[in-house]
């Protein structure tokens, strides 16, 4: 018998226990979802930031980011960058009394740029 048996309605597993079926959540979007998110952990594990000492002595953020993930770091018409990473990250630049530096990348180099030290 499989470890969960389906209906319409509802999930039950090995031991008998039933529970409504999450239909806002398919098979599909799950596997996707548990997919790049071991992609993406797969990818940092090389990854290395600079600890918070070399930071604090450079005197500068430098805050990687993709520039076209709206609502979080994109242009806006005048070509300016803003989202809810960037008002973060100055933010976080001026409670630690440092200058901000924006470099851009892209997702899929976002590992091998942290990799290089360019932010």
């Amino acid at each position: 018998m499989n470890a969960l048996a389906r209906t319409a309605d509802t999930v039950t597993d090995a031991a008998g226990h039933s529970g409504m079926k999450n239909d806002n959540f398919k098979d599909g979007e799950m596997r996707l979802t548990v997919g790049l998110a071991l992609t993406l952990a797969i990818m940092t594990c090389g990854a290395q930031a600079r600890d918070m000492q070399s930071i604090e002595h450079s005197g500068e953020l430098k805050v990687g980011v993709p520039g076209d993930y709206a609502p979080l770091a994109f242009r806006n018409a005048a070509g300016e960058l803003q989202g809810y990473d960037v008002d973060m990250a100055r933010d976080l630049g001026r409670t630690l009394g440092l200058k901000v530096s924006f470099v851009y990348t892209s997702w899929p180099a976002l590992a091998a740029d942290l990799q290089a030290d360019k932010f």
